[in-house]
């Protein structure tokens, strides 16, 4: 290969460098993800080095005294971490009137929509596309629903002030709903490649989701794991060294274009 043949594959191999991205894994488990009693949120990092931090928050439809429970604005819920993953119990426990009968009893310490919506909300700290979850423990049904946050400003300051209806409406998009999520298997989501710093994740949740046709029965779920990658594609700006590696790429290219102008 000769020298201009040469300068323009470096250039070409610069360019797709540039779009290089990073595959990474979080997994629940009691020595990553560990919640104090009474916690309703815990930090790990990945399997790998240098994955970024992840922070999951428990939440649940539970800030209301009226009789009509969907209507109730979200809140904190407390975080447990069993052997198949992640289970939340709501702050309406209990068997008084108005109190969510059973929950945080088996089956009810999962991930459930029984009388209430229950979800995690996850914070990567960066703009991360999901690409997959993983369960690891079901009982009846195993319907799910993810969201992502595709607005502006930081969404946790405002969750206080919203039901779960409310939140396509204030910058939450819906990612996708997803039938019968099998056990320690990898779920594929977000087929859209929405790209966001927070998502959330919980049993099937129609308030959300109003089209959906998976409501048959109580879903109870354990998050086991997600999986996805960071990455500047989409609306993110480019990192000045992404936009360092264009500038020298179409550079070298122009030059090589001119050499071989001038030898023809």
């Amino acid at each position: 290969m000769n020298r201009i043949g040469f300068l323009a594959v470096a250039a070409c191999a610069l360019l797709a460098g540039g779009g290089a991205q990073a595959g990474y894994s979080w997994s629940y488990s009691t020595t990553d993800c560990s919640v104090p009693s009474g916690g309703t949120a815990c930090s790990m990092t990945g399997l790998a080095a240098g994955t970024p931090t992840l922070t999951t928050t428990a939440y649940s439809n539970t800030n209301g005294s009226s009789t009509t429970p969907d209507t109730y604005k979200l809140e904190t819920a407390y975080l447990s971490v069993y052997s198949g993953g992640l289970g939340v119990t709501n702050r309406d426990a209990g068997s008084g009137p108005g109190q969510d009968l059973n929950e945080g009893i088996d089956p009810e310490h999962s991930i459930d929509n029984n009388q209430r919506y229950d979800s995690v909300l996850l914070n990567f700290g960066a703009a991360t596309r999901l690409t997959s979850l993983t369960i690891g423990w079901s009982y009846n049904d195993s319907d799910m629903t993810v969201l992502a946050y595709t607005g502006t400003g930081n969404p946790t300051s405002n969750l206080a002030n919203l039901s779960y209806s409310q939140l396509t409406a204030n910058g939450w998009t819906l990612v996708g709903s997803y039938s019968n999520v099998a056990l320690n298997t990898l779920q594929g989501i977000n087929a859209a490649n929405i790209v966001s710093q927070y998502w959330m994740i919980g049993a099937i949740n129609p308030l959300v989701d109003t089209a959906s046709t998976l409501t048959t029965g109580d879903d109870y779920v354990k998050l086991l794991s997600v999986a996805g990658d960071t990455t500047t594609i989409g609306k993110q700006v480019p990192e000045p060294a992404s936009v360092l590696l264009t500038g020298a790429a179409l550079a070298v290219l122009a030059w090589s274009r001119r050499l071989m102008s001038a030898r023809h």
